[in-house]
């Protein structure tokens, strides 16, 4: 038989589990509700504050925004693997756009050195969210502007000194007849 005592101590034990958990939700919604209420407010740096991968994603546009690029690329970068898919969508989009924008602005500068390698990462990016989002528009017309500036190569031109039907890949694929049948 179970004594009172028992069941007096595991019944305390539930309710300060049930209390903890309580106060656990309930400071979550205070920082969500702060959260959605700095963002409403467009105090992002506010809103950078919060421990969370959307605060995180707040801390980029805000790094970005006050020309810290490389912050803003790195905070772009740890969002981008949250396990929230569209914030993580929304922070690997912002990196490339990002990309792009320094891009542009090195190219104007005539600065090509720097530009090409950005506009390469920025079409990495863009192509890798068309790869799993293919109706991503945004990311599609980006990508379009970032080949505008840096077309891809092509393989290279035969050019006029090789003969086509000597060479491998025409060797393989037309029969070549030395002698008349």
């Amino acid at each position: 038989m179970i004594g009172r005592h028992t069941v007096a101590g595991v019944v305390a034990v539930v309710l300060l589990g049930l209390l903890a958990a309580g106060v656990h939700e309930l400071q979550a919604y205070m920082a969500a509700r702060g959260f959605n209420q700095a963002l409403a407010a467009g105090a992002y740096g506010r809103a950078a504050g919060y421990p969370s991968a959307h605060g995180r994603f707040a801390a980029a546009y805000v790094a970005q925004r006050e020309g810290y690029w490389d912050e803003a690329v790195s905070l772009y970068t740890e969002v981008g693997r949250s396990p929230v898919p569209e914030l993580a969508l929304a922070a690997r989009y912002n990196r490339a756009n990002l990309y792009l924008r320094r891009a542009w602005a090195a190219r104007e500068r005539g600065d090509l050195d720097i530009a090409l390698p950005l506009i390469e990462l920025a079409k990495h990016d863009y192509r890798e969210l068309l790869a799993q989002h293919s109706r991503y528009w945004d990311a599609k017309y980006n990508l379009e502007r970032a080949l505008q500036l840096s077309p891809d190569e092509l393989e290279p031109a035969a050019t006029a000194s090789v003969m086509p039907q000597r060479s491998q890949e025409a060797a393989g694929a037309v029969p070549v007849y030395t002698e008349l049948p």
